[in-house]
C-alpha cells in the first residue's frame, strides 16, 4: 500500500492544503504523522487524493472538490449546484433559533426559501429538538434540491421539499422564514469571482431586487407572532431603509456579522428586541 509520506512528498499542494486534505480524506492528523511516519493508506484512497488534487490545481474551491463542507459543526453534502456554507450564514441560524426558543414554540412551521444544501432547516432542526417544527425547503433549483433531500435523509430531518421561485408554490403562514437569497450585483466583480453558482449569487442588477420581491410578499405568509430572517449585502442598508418606508406594517432590524458588517436582515409584525 502506498505510504502517506510518499504521498506528500509527491503533491504539489501547498502546505496547509495538504494538511486539510489528509485530515478530511485520510483521517490522520499532523501529530499521527509525526508519531508514525510510516502510515500507509489504500490504493482506492491514495487514488481519491489525487484526484482531489487535480481538481485543486485546476482552480476547484477545496470543498467543491471534496464533495464536503461545515456549517455549525456538522458536515454537509454539497456540490457545484450549492453554496458552499459561509460562517456569516451561521449567524442567520443561530438567530432563527434563538428565536424559536425565547418564544417557547411548542410547535412552528419553517420554511426555508432558496434552501440550496438544506444547512439551515437542518441546523435548526438539530438544534431546536423536543419542538414539534413542520419543515418545508424551497429552491428554484432542481440540482439543489437533489442535494438538500440528500442531506436532510442524512440527518433523519422530515421535510416537504418544493421547487418553487420564492413564494410562488408555497401556501400558509410560518413561525419561521429563512432565505440566504443571492444579493450580489450584476457588475460587482467581487461576487462575479466567487467560486460558487452564479444563481446562488447574482440578485439583479443591484443585488436587492430578489430579496426585495420577497419581502413584498411576506404580508400572506408570515405568520402575526414569527420572524422572517434574510441574509444581506453589506451595503443594502440604504435599499433596507427605503422598503421599510413602504411595508411600515412590519418592523426591521438588521444585525452584524463578527466583521461588524451589515449581514441579517429580521423582519416581523411585532417589535424586535
Amino acid at each position: 500500500m502506498p505510504l502517506l509520506r510518499k504521498i506528500i512528498s509527491d503533491s504539489k499542494l501547498d502546505r496547509e492544503m495538504k494538511n486539510i486534505l489528509i485530515k478530511e480524506l485520510f483521517s490522520v492528523s499532523q501529530e499521527d504523522r509525526i508519531k508514525n511516519p510510516n502510515i500507509s493508506v489504500t490504493a482506492t484512497k491514495a487514488k481519491r487524493f489525487k484526484n482531489v488534487e487535480r481538481k485543486i490545481l485546476e482552480g476547484l474551491a477545496f470543498q467543491y472538490a471534496i464533495g464536503q463542507a461545515f456549517f455549525f459543526g456538522r458536515k454537509f453534502f454539497i456540490n457545484k449546484n450549492v453554496l458552499i456554507p459561509c460562517p456569516e450564514t451561521e449567524i442567520l441560524a443561530d438567530l432563527a433559533i434563538k428565536f424559536i426558543r425565547r418564544s417557547k414554540l411548542k410547535t412552528a412551521r419553517i420554511l426555508d426559501i432558496g434552501t440550496g444544501s438544506g444547512i439551515i432547516p437542518i441546523t435548526v432542526c438539530e438544534e431546536c429538538q423536543g419542538i414539534n417544527l413542520t419543515i418545508i425547503a424551497s429552491d428554484i433549483s432542481k440540482d439543489a434540491l437533489k442535494v438538500a433531500k440528500k442531506n436532510l435523509r442524512h440527518y433523519k430531518v422530515q421535510s416537504k421539499i418544493i421547487k418553487s421561485d420564492l413564494f410562488e408554490r408555497i401556501e400558509g403562514k410560518f413561525e419561521v422564514i429563512t432565505a440566504n437569497l443571492p444579493y450580489g450585483g450584476n457588475c460587482d466583480p467581487d461576487y462575479k469571482n466567487l467560486p460558487h453558482p452564479e444563481i446562488s449569487v447574482i440578485g439583479g442588477q443591484t443585488g436587492f431586487e430578489i430579496i426585495e420581491k420577497c419581502l413584498h410578499e411576506l404580508d400572506d405568509h408570515l405568520s402575526r407572532n414569527g420572524i422572517a430572517l434574510f441574509e444581506i449585502g453589506h451595503d443594502q442598508r440604504p435599499a433596507i431603509n427605503k422598503i421599510a418606508q413602504e411595508l411600515k406594517q412590519f418592523n426591521f432590524k438588521i444585525y452584524k456579522d463578527l466583521n461588524q458588517y451589515d449581514r441579517v436582515l429580521a423582519v416581523s409584525w411585532k417589535e424586535l428586541r
